[in-house]
């Protein structure tokens, strides 16, 4: 039989609980991406919220015998969540809480009484973030019909009722170095595109936005605006001297508050905005060119509810 030292009776459960966290993260995005047709699930915040309770369920069970002390280690895979963008605040809170009320409730020390109130804010937490955002699955031949309406899809819950969302008061550089913002983004129809040049997708669809932007080269009422998330603004100064792309260049100094304000999820992403400042994604090129010369058309389309959000 193999004895265990006091040190390896904490240090095998930490390590165990972490990798099991981490193997959690990756391989939940990677399932859900390759398995299921979620539409884009990398914006709901169910999603990392399920992964904590999870992992750190089985993490509380594994660590029950380890000191307090020792368990802020846990926590430290949480960064993980970063790339896929839910590491921002305040949800970032929301996923830390959610990890510590999983954890407590495997805690010989924690009162029964206590842990029927963790329970419940464990369920309210997470029934809020589930039911907060619209839950569609794509079918067989998913896309958007000519007015940008999801079809082929199956809408299982959408309580939200906000049609169209404005674009906020957000400050970007522009190539030039002088500011730009959001906000002041009206009278026009306004096509934005968010990339980086570390995207591989959006490099591959650049020369086609370069045709969409050629054709409507000489309409005055269609701006096109493209948002670079670039961490290293010389790799993104570099693209731009080669490639010279037409429209507005701005990169945001702040990419995660700017992936926040406009629910940027995977890169790339489009939204169109009429000349409200009323905004919606669009991410089809094609259907991008059919809106595009119509304001009217732009209009309903930002208004209908869920048409590509």
């Amino acid at each position: 039989m193999i004895k265990f030292t006091m040190k390896q009776k904490i240090i095998l459960p930490l390590l165990i609980s972490s990798l099991t966290t981490i193997i959690l993260i990756f391989g939940s995005f990677f399932f859900v991406e390759e398995f299921l047709s979620i539409h884009k699930f990398m914006l709901l915040k169910w999603l990392p919220l399920l992964i904590c309770i999870i992992a750190f369920s089985i993490a509380g069970f594994v660590t029950k015998n380890v000191p307090n002390r020792f368990l802020p280690l846990l926590f430290l895979p949480l960064i993980l969540f970063k790339p896929y963008q839910h590491l921002h605040f305040p949800f970032a809170l929301f996923l830390l809480l959610t990890s510590v009320l999983t954890l407590l409730l495997f805690r010989r020390s924690i009162k029964n009484t206590l842990k029927t109130g963790m329970l419940f804010s464990l369920i309210g937490i997470m029934s809020y973030h589930l039911f907060s955002q619209p839950l569609i699955i794509e079918q067989e031949n998913f896309g958007y019909n000519s007015q940008g309406e999801l079809i082929n899809a199956i809408t299982l819950w959408d309580f939200s009722s906000e049609n169209s969302k404005k674009l906020p008061d957000h400050v970007l550089t522009k190539s030039s170095g002088e500011q730009f913002n959001l906000k002041e983004l009206q009278g026009k129809t306004v096509y934005l595109s968010f990339w980086a040049t570390w995207c591989g997708p959006c490099l591959k669809q650049k020369p086609a936005l370069e045709a969409l932007k050629e054709k409507y080269k000489g309409d005055s009422t269609v701006l096109f605006v493209d948002i670079s998330l670039d961490q290293e603004s010389e790799k993104w100064a570099t693209y731009l001297a080669k490639h010279e792309p037409l429209g507005i260049q701005v990169i945001s100094k702040e990419a995660d508050d700017t992936r926040k304000l406009l629910g940027i999820g995977g890169l790339p992403t489009r939204i169109i905005a009429d000349a409200h400042g009323n905004y919606k994604e669009c991410n089809p090129l094609v259907l991008a060119e059919k809106l595009l010369g119509n304001r009217e058309n732009v209009i309903n389309y930002v208004s209908t509810k869920w048409g590509d959000n």
